[in-house]
């Protein structure tokens, strides 16, 4: 079975408690002779494909900077990467996606992009930011509420 998690960021490269999760189910799935992709920005140098502890980590999209000067999330980095997500959901041959919810971007696209594919994989949604009204406003200035409405 081919399973690939799809987020922006990627653990050891970037550390969070999402990167995280992934990253430790990652290895457990590899280490039953699954397939295991991980797909996020590029956060490395060199080849857009690396291969780390039984896993592959693809760079679908350049490493772009997530937050503004004042620490909010931008919204652009997570609409481009989820125009990315799209593509790579296209042609990837996964059987399941593990997608991180948030930012919204990706599984929106994703979700479109599998619509297309004779051979439907499943899509796993995974939140793991779950914010209030106060939240939302301090995670961005302008759209804030957009992302309270997703």
């Amino acid at each position: 079975m081919k399973i690939s998690f799809v987020y922006d960021h990627a653990y050891p490269y970037t550390k969070g408690g999402a990167e995280k999760r992934i990253f430790e189910y990652a290895k457990i799935i590899a280490s039953d002779n699954n397939t295991v992709e991980i797909a996020c920005m590029k956060w490395w140098e060199g080849d857009l494909l690396v291969r780390e502890g039984g896993m592959n980590y693809r760079g679908i999209c350049p490493k772009l900077a997530l937050y503004n000067k004042r620490g909010k999330r931008k919204i652009m980095p997570g609409f481009i990467f989820g125009i990315k997500a799209f593509f790579y959901a296209l042609k990837s041959d996964a059987d399941i996606f593990d997608v991180e919810i948030f930012p919204y971007f990706p599984v929106i696209f994703m979700r479109l992009a599998v619509s297309f594919k004779r051979k439907r994989p499943k899509i796993i949604g995974y939140w793991s930011e779950c914010l209030g009204l106060k939240s939302w406003k301090k995670q961005s200035d302008f759209f804030w509420w957009a992302g309270l409405l997703l």
